[in-house]
């Protein structure tokens, strides 16, 4: 069997990694199926794409990406449209990709997962000329990205999340909106909204074990666009307990469709963030770009 080589890229720092991972068991193991994989740390924001990107150049098979959602959403902006396959060590904060692949969340469970993993091709996204993985935010959702504290965040986990979540439902206020719409079909559409969030899927898992878009497959070539409509401090605080409830889809102020591309822009900027991270505001353009990368997962049943 041929040798497969991997770079092994990860965030040394990443929320609460497993006190157990190791880069030279993860080359050792590896090393007994085949693979000749080299450690690669980051040491600064934007270093995994600078990783991933020498890696592809030195003709990588796979680039192994150890983190949160943050890691691996580096590695993908060097990774998409390239031939080179993303295998996931979950070792993040929330690992929302790894659970929408049914990938353990233990560091023996998914490194076991590694030399039987199967090839996945999937679509992105992308927004502007950043790609992403999972979904696009705008809103209320970015805000509480936004004003995570990072120092709470690297103690408490998930607890800063809630912490920010809870403060930002205050003083959210809802924004008017225009998007400019190309749907599943082709067709245009122009819409006219005031909103207290959109949200943009590529995958149906969002923050954890949520399935916001259940409808949304990584492999269908196009983006499940959600609108939640909201006029007041009530309509907010009763779409965010419906979407705690797993009700938002009874909740009559959403609107959802199956999109190729939209264009959103906002009277007043708004907040935009991707895979958990905050890159800017509208306005923006947020696009399908089909079957641009390749996962390697647990076989499926």
């Amino acid at each position: 069997m041929p040798t497969l080589r991997a770079s092994l890229i990860y965030n040394p720092n990443a929320g609460q990694i497993w006190s157990a991972f190791q880069p030279e068991v993860v080359c050792q193991y590896l090393s007994q199926h085949g693979w000749e994989v080299s450690p690669c740390p980051t040491a600064y924001a934007g270093h995994g794409s600078e990783l991933a990107r020498q890696a592809a150049r030195e003709g990588q098979d796979v680039v192994i990406a150890a983190g949160g959602d943050g890691t691996i959403n580096e590695v993908i902006q060097a990774l998409a449209q390239t031939e080179v396959k993303l295998a996931i060590l979950p070792a993040g904060t929330t690992n929302v990709l790894a659970r929408e692949l049914k990938i353990p969340l233990n560091f023996k469970g998914a490194l076991e997962c590694l030399p039987t993993a199967e090839p996945f091709r999937v679509d992105l996204g992308k927004v502007n000329h950043r790609y992403f993985m999972l979904m696009a935010g705008i809103g209320y959702d970015a805000e509480v990205v936004r004003d995570i504290n990072p120092q709470l965040k690297a103690v408490a986990g998930k607890s800063a999340v809630v912490t920010s979540g809870v403060i930002n439902l205050f003083n959210h206020q809802p924004f008017k909106v225009k998007l400019r719409c190309r749907d599943a079909q082709g067709k245009k559409r122009t819409l006219r909204r005031r909103v207290m969030q959109i949200f943009v899927f590529n995958a149906a898992t969002y923050a954890t074990d949520f399935k916001i878009a259940a409808e949304a497959k990584m492999d269908d070539g196009v983006l499940e666009l959600l609108i939640f409509k909201s006029k007041r401090f009530q309509d907010t605080f009763q779409s965010l307990l419906a979407l705690l409830l797993r009700r938002h889809k009874e909740w009559t102020d959403l609107e959802q469709m199956e999109i190729q591309s939209v264009h959103i822009s906002a009277r007043k900027p708004a907040p935009l963030q991707i895979d958990g991270d905050t890159i800017g505001t509208t306005p923006v353009k947020i696009e399908v770009v089909p079957k641009a990368l390749t996962l390697l997962r647990p076989p499926q049943p």
